[in-house]
């Protein structure tokens, strides 16, 4: 089933700007050794400040601790969570699934994470983040740039950077982010 472009309300951009603000925390990468440690370590260290920003979010709706907490849980989906089950989506024979789901407030988004140093690495991502768009109403995608140099981090302010990651958002739904 796909999904049309939903639309972008001031409430769903903060919410996807606090859950990019989270993933992307200067503090995760001053903390851990994220050039060499994986994909999968990186995101479990982002679980539970994401999980903290839900739970917050749900509270600030009026909703009590522990129904807050619950309500966090039951929204965020990850593929390391034994207890829920992130399911794959099929797309040109293809079994595909985001690093993590959030479902909440009538909208569903997934959280992408890729890191790398060169090309391959960040089209890679591009290509799932525009396959995600399918499914999902909006798709957060944050590159962990390992580069020596932060080539990749460092070229995001220029004239194709931008438009490339203005044209996901305009015509995919999709937030991206270099660190």
């Amino acid at each position: 089933m796909l999904c049309s472009k939903a639309s972008k309300t001031e409430n769903r951009i903060m919410l996807l700007d606090s859950i990019m603000d989270v993933i992307s925390d200067n503090e995760i990468y001053d903390t851990i050794d994220y050039k060499r440690k994986n994909e999968e370590f990186i995101k479990q260290f982002m679980y539970q400040p994401l999980l903290f920003s839900l739970t917050s979010k749900f509270k600030d709706k009026g909703f009590k601790n522990s129904t807050s907490v619950r309500k966090a849980k039951e929204s965020l989906i990850w593929e390391s969570n034994k207890q829920t089950v992130l399911h794959n989506m099929v797309l040109f024979g293809t079994q595909h699934r985001p690093d993590m789901e959030i479902s909440t407030d009538s909208i569903s988004i997934a959280i992408e994470v890729k890191k790398g140093d060169c090309g391959a690495d960040i089209r890679q991502g591009f290509g799932q983040c525009i396959i995600y768009s399918s499914k999902y109403d909006f798709v957060t995608f944050l590159f962990i740039d390992t580069s020596d140099d932060k080539r990749i981090l460092n070229s995001m302010s220029s004239r194709k950077e931008k438009y490339i990651s203005e044209s996901l958002w305009d015509n995919y739904n999709v937030m991206f982010k270099v660190v």
